[in-house]
């Protein structure tokens, strides 16, 4: 089989010809009929996450069973399936409460513990495949494994947004963020949406946000803050979610909370750190909490808003397995809006 599979850290992917996977009893082998890059794929590629190498990337994978082993129950050949992520237990008390991000047992993503989704086949457990309808396209499958079920998470369980409250989106126009505009839209939520550009910035606001600010002509420095505070009529936002997690961006956010505010920080940058001033912790009581991708059940929900036309899935472009380096590096320079897709 064709897989794009990073050798060497820094590098590009290189195509080459592997062996094609095969299924253990547990497993599935999924032909690949879309995959979308976005950042973590361009931090493993320059040495910033852990994983061993030779390492074939690609985590937000839709396709169509073509073997099952023996013990797969559920799952029959041709199916249609999306990849879940997370390579879970599915036996510890986060597992069977529905909390499959907090896997006291987790292996790793798919596309970093195990090879992922730039081949034209991968293999992983009969658990990690959630079944798509006929009625939602292989490339909108993508967005469901993380963009959109992502959203919810983070809004529902973690920044718990409410009818009015202002929220500000750092990196809004990105796989996540334009999805989290406009999830924020079913929740009641004011958006305030920051990215690289007015271009972006334009469309943030064209799928539901109320202010944009452009973070190339107002850094996370005063003028960010002023902006932001303009928004919202000088209150400060009742949630912030970081889906960039520079040392600045985080700092911005925090200083940008009205009382009682919550920062959920989901980007990340190797190194870049919070430096707060914590007797807002106490005086406002803000609150700092993280945003770990999402769970099944909110997959199942996602894809139900899908079809109901609720949430749109933005993929803006695909391109061939062989143009797998020059998306990342695009992504990496900011240049991508919403989601790309890689159709195999």
């Amino acid at each position: 089989m064709r897989a794009m599979v990073l050798y060497q850290f820094s590098s590009p992917l290189q195509m080459a010809d592997l062996p094609d996977p095969q299924a253990g009893p547990d497993e599935v082998v999924v032909k690949v009929r879309a995959c979308a890059p976005d950042m973590l794929d361009v931090k493993t590629r320059a040495g910033q996450s852990n994983v061993t190498l030779p390492r074939v990337l690609g985590h937000e994978i839709a396709g169509e069973i073509v073997e099952a082993g023996a013990t797969v129950k559920n799952d029959r050949i041709g199916d249609r399936v999306a990849v879940y992520d997370y390579l879970n237990c599915g036996a510890c008390e986060f597992c069977w409460n529905g909390r499959e991000t907090l896997c006291r047992n987790n292996r790793g993503i798919v596309g970093l513990a195990i090879d992922g989704g730039f081949a034209d086949y991968l293999k992983v457990p009969g658990r990690n495949v959630l079944p798509i309808p006929p009625d939602v396209s292989d490339e909108a499958a993508t967005t469901l494994v993380s963009p959109v079920s992502t959203s919810l998470h983070a809004l529902r369980e973690r920044a718990r947004v409410t009818p009015g409250d202002y929220l500000l989106i750092v990196g809004a126009a990105g796989g996540v963020g334009i999805h989290m505009v406009q999830m924020a839209q079913l929740f009641g939520a004011r958006v305030v949406g920051a990215d690289v550009s007015d271009e972006k910035n334009e469309k943030v606001k064209k799928y539901g946000a109320e202010a944009v600010v452009n973070t190339t002509e107002r850094p996370f420095d005063p003028s960010f803050d002023e902006a932001v505070m303009d928004s919202t009529g000088g209150m400060g936002v009742k949630a912030a979610i970081d889906l960039y997690g520079s040392s600045e961006s985080l700092a911005a956010c925090y200083r940008c909370l009205d009382t009682g505010g919550t920062l959920v920080r989901i980007g990340s940058r190797v190194g870049d750190r919070l430096e707060i001033n914590p007797e807002a912790l106490t005086m406002k009581e803000v609150i700092l909490t993280g945003c770990r991708y999402n769970t099944k059940e909110e997959f199942h929900k996602s894809l139900e808003l899908v079809r109901a036309g609720k949430i749109e899935p933005v993929v803006s472009f695909s391109f061939p397995l062989s143009e797998v380096n020059e998306v990342l590096d695009q992504i990496e320079q900011n240049k991508v809006f919403g989601r790309g897709a890689c159709i195999l």
